[in-house]
């Protein structure tokens, strides 16, 4: 990677290589406990059955667990990837600010 401006990463941001990606379907649940913004993940997975047949299980994959401001940040990052989704541009991807 060359160190061309749009190639540095900022100052305060430290990317890591071991950082996992969650898919998720749907949220079966969310609440709030002692201030704390809970958030359950869920995605639905096809399992072999040995008859031949497929059962589709629903599964768990992530629990989210923020304050009320993070919260917030990830509702404002998801409502303008879903702007980027509805209004398609020509560049792959979109390069947000650190908050």
């Amino acid at each position: 990677m060359s160190n061309s401006p749009a190639n540095v990463v900022p100052p305060g941001y430290k990317p890591v290589r071991t950082a996992p990606f969650v898919y998720f379907d749907f949220v079966p649940t969310y609440g709030t406990l002692g201030g704390a913004v809970l958030i359950e993940l869920a995605a639905r997975t096809l399992a072999p059955l040995q008859n031949g047949a497929v059962a589709s299980q629903t599964v768990e994959v992530a629990r989210l667990r923020c304050t009320p401001d993070a919260a917030r940040l990830l509702r404002n990052a998801l409502d303008e990837a879903l702007k980027l989704v509805e209004h398609p541009q020509s560049q792959p991807a979109s390069v947000g600010k650190l908050n």
